[in-house]
């Protein structure tokens, strides 16, 4: 009698068991939600903050902007799932982040501002500007200066190397330059964003230098002599006052 009784009991408790592991995998489910972002930073918030408990996987696409994620609707829902990324300063389509969230991110990852710069056909030119020590490893470069060629448009990198510059060009070339750096110049394209890593003065070899002086009866300036010095030969130049400069007299 009483093997029947404890078998009837493990039955019992199987059977609840099985229910609530039926219920639960019913309570799992898939959606996907529209959450606004820039770039691989954006992507590693968002899929970082509903890291919680109920959630099984969460992945964002940085181009579609759409956040597929898979939960137990019985520990958490969608709705606060919303509310997560929303207090990580990322809008989604039910839930907007506060603008001192937003205001607090980097500034690659400010979607507002490009979301606007597109409706007033402007394109927003995000990218890093780096360095390489001495160890060959690369780092942020602050303070770089970045303009867009022919224009006024101008900003320098932030704290993290970042930049941000406005354009209405189809095709925009920017100029990045930095004290003591060679320049560079980039077309820029149909990039989204970009990396650029300025090379150190010291890697210029040779330097031209260009003569110039007045022609007797003329008031344009002529070239009378082109010539090649090394970089050593460069820095040795004295450098002319302006008493060893030659008078002119007037005819």
């Amino acid at each position: 009698m009483k093997k029947i009784i404890t078998i009837i009991a493990l039955i019992f408790i199987y059977n609840i068991s099985n229910a609530n592991y039926i219920e639960t995998k019913i309570k799992d489910t898939t959606a996907t939600l529209k959450v606004f972002g820039n770039c691989d930073q954006c992507k590693d918030r968002i899929e970082a903050v509903v890291k919680v408990k109920g959630v099984d996987s969460a992945s964002w696409d940085v181009d579609s902007k759409m956040l597929t994620i898979r939960f137990n609707t019985g520990i958490i829902s969608l709705d606060r799932i919303h509310e997560l990324v929303a207090k990580a300063g990322h809008d989604t389509e039910l839930k907007k982040a506060s603008d001192k969230v937003y205001n607090k991110l980097p500034e690659c990852c400010k979607y507002r501002v490009a979301a606007s710069d597109t409706t007033n056909h402007h394109a927003a030119i995000k990218g890093l500007v780096m360095e390489e020590d001495k160890k060959g490893n690369f780092k942020p470069l602050v303070a770089a200066s970045v303009r867009l060629l022919n224009t006024t448009e101008a900003t320098i990198s932030d704290n993290n190397g970042m930049f941000s510059l406005m354009s209405n060009e189809d095709s925009a070339t920017i100029v990045v330059s930095y004290s003591g750096y060679q320049s560079d110049t980039i077309v820029v394209g149909n990039k989204k964003q970009i990396t650029v890593i300025l090379a150190s003065n010291k890697q210029l070899k040779d330097v031209t230098v260009t003569a110039r002086q007045r022609g007797m009866n003329y008031s344009t300036v002529t070239t009378i002599k082109t010539l090649m010095v090394t970089e050593k030969e460069f820095l040795k130049a004295p450098i002319p006052s302006i008493v060893d400069r030659p008078r002119e007299h007037k005819a």
